[in-house]
């Protein structure tokens, strides 16, 4: 796969501003607006919507990573990623308390940067709303100084996750490998966070007993 270089549109306005504002409208719409399951719905509709608007902005299959010869590869590695992903968290879990379109400068680096930090800002907004319900928010005193570590931290390592699934995606050609690796990422750390609640409420309970 070639650069990626996607040409303004006849009015000036590039496909990735276009693309970068559906997403921010989006992330706010899941999280202050919609409740469940209607946000997962959209989460379907944008996808779909974004995916029509990129081959409308003459991407190709190829570029979006949605190839179907490509598909085997994005399997294999995806599956390797999510066997990684699950291994790490349930190995924590006891500490856990072609040049068709453009990005912005035509190369792949800075195409993996943008789309990590976006990645990464898309975050914030879930982690400030959970906040005070996570047990972290206790470690500072200030609530306000507590929300912005868990605020930079979150980014942060959402962020690089996000190179990471960048990385599968380039290495693969296809889609599917980070999507898979981020489906089991989540999964794994959710069933491994019930796993440390659970054992820690049954501990509780012998205690009091």
């Amino acid at each position: 796969m070639g650069p990626l270089s996607v040409a303004p549109s006849a009015r000036g306005l590039a496909p990735e501003v276009t693309g970068a504002a559906v997403l921010v409208l989006h992330n706010l719409a899941v999280h202050r607006l919609l409740p469940s399951p209607a946000d997962a719905v959209l989460n379907l509709v944008t996808a779909a919507g974004l995916t029509a608007f990129a081959r409308r902005a003459s991407c190709s299959h190829d570029d979006l990573g949605i190839r179907a010869a490509d598909a085997a590869a994005g399997l294999r590695l995806g599956l390797a990623a999510a066997a990684v992903a699950t291994g790490g968290s349930y190995s924590a879990r006891p500490c856990r308390r072609h040049g068709r379109c453009s990005t912005t400068g035509g190369s792949p680096a800075t195409a993996v940067a943008w789309t990590s930090l976006l990645f990464g800002a898309s975050h914030a907004l879930p982690t400030l709303q959970h906040y005070d319900g996570n047990p972290a928010s206790g470690l500072v005193a200030d609530p306000r100084q507590g929300r912005r570590i868990v605020l930079l931290g979150t980014t942060l390592s959402t962020a690089g996750a996000g190179c990471l699934f960048a990385w599968l995606r380039l290495r693969s050609r296809s889609l599917l490998a980070p999507v898979l690796a981020h489906a089991a990422s989540n999964a794994s750390a959710y069933l491994a966070g019930r796993w440390v609640v659970l054992h820690t409420s049954r501990g509780h309970g012998e205690h009091r007993g």
